[in-house]
Parts: structure tokens; C-alpha cells; sequence
């Protein structure tokens, strides 16, 4: 939609959703803006759903080796989690998009330590 609507070098001053919402209001009238942002409503949501249930998840993992109780675990990532939230709502657009790349980079590094630990095993295994 925005190439169609706005082109490779269209939209001045415009980014993102608001661009999106732009190219869709030029299209399907208010309607469109209207689509966009329910749409990113939606996206936002279940994203942080979806973030807040695997990093629960990952922090009961690596807790479940020591005293600390399973229930204070969550509590103590809720804490971290919902000021992460509250935290990026403040944020510069553009830094919180860095630190997503910077966080979602660095979850390789431990999959990648992996599948060098277990090379053998990966290249047993190809037929």
C-alpha cells in the first residue's frame, strides 16, 4: 500500500504507522486509519502477551535451579517486565526500535554457542 499510494521516495516526514495510516486513509478514506490502528492495537498487544508468557517462561527456567520460590520468581519478572513497558512507552521511537534489535540480536548468541556445542550431533544426524 504505501508504494502503491505514496511511492519509493513518497510520504515526507512521515514513518511508520503513521505512514502506513497515511497510505491506507488515501485509499480507503477514514476507514483506513481507523484499520491501521486497530490493526497495531492488536499487534501490540498480543506481542507483549506473547513476550511477557516466554520470558516468564525462561526466567522460571533459569530460577528452577535455586532456592528462590517459583511464585516470587514471576513476581520479581513482572516487575522487570512492566517497567520495560512503562519504560519504552516513554522512549524515542527509534531507541526503542535499537534495543529490540540489540535484545533480539543477543538471543542468538546462546543458540549459536549451542549449535556449536552440538555440531557433531547435527552433522551425525543430516542425511
Amino acid at each position: 500500500v504505501i508504494l502503491i499510494t505514496v511511492g519509493p521516495d513518497g510520504g515526507a516526514g512521515y514513518d511508520g504507522a503513521a505512514l502506513a495510516a497515511l497510505c491506507f486513509s488515501r485509499r480507503l478514506g477514514p476507514a483506513g486509519e481507523y484499520l491501521v490502528s486497530g490493526a497495531m492495537i492488536l499487534f501490540a498487544f498480543a506481542t507483549m502477551a506473547a513476550w511477557s508468557y516466554m520470558g516468564k517462561q525462561a526466567f522460571h527456567h533459569l530460577l528452577s535451579r535455586t532456592s528462590v520460590p517459583e511464585r516470587l520468581g514471576g513476581r520479581i519478572y513482572m516487575v522487570f517486565f512492566l517497567n520495560a513497558v512503562f519504560l519504552g512507552s516513554l522512549a524515542r521511537l527509534d531507541m526503542v526500535w535499537e534495543l529490540s534489535d540489540l535484545w533480539n540480536g543477543l538471543m542468538a548468541v546462546p543458540n549459536l554457542a549451542a549449535l556449536f556445542l552440538l555440531r557433531k550431533e547435527i552433522i551425525k544426524n543430516i542425511p
